[in-house]
């Protein structure tokens, strides 16, 4: 898997170099105790994907399974979006990096952090 950034927007390849998702931003679901990506693409999806997930764990009185999943979304750079896929815990750099306002891009922002 990897982002391209083409005409605007960030395209998502599969190893194939097949097509699998075009966004004009990229949302990333994440855990920052374990720094595990959980899902990531069109906002939206990252979103509905949270919500379905946060109301399986309360459903079964699990809130601590979600209490440290957090979503940010924005225009990033697409080596860092990148390395999210061949580094473990590269989320957890990335994540500092972002708060340190260190991706050029100010268009980045945090949508939540767990309800």
């Amino acid at each position: 898997m990897r982002y391209a950034l083409e005409h605007g927007s960030y395209y998502l390849y599969d190893d194939n170099d097949q097509l699998c998702l075009m966004c004009d931003e990229v949302a990333i679901c994440f855990d920052t105790e374990e720094w595990i990506v959980y899902k990531h693409g069109k906002p939206e999806n990252v979103q509905k994907w949270y919500a379905e997930t946060r109301q399986k764990f309360l459903a079964v009185n699990c809130p601590e399974m979600i209490e440290n999943l957090v979503i940010i979304a924005g225009f990033f750079p697409v080596e860092e979006l990148n390395k999210l896929f061949y580094l473990s815990g590269y989320i957890q750099k990335f994540y500092t990096k972002l708060i340190n306002n260190e991706f050029q891009s100010a268009k980045s922002h945090r949508i939540h952090v767990s309800w």
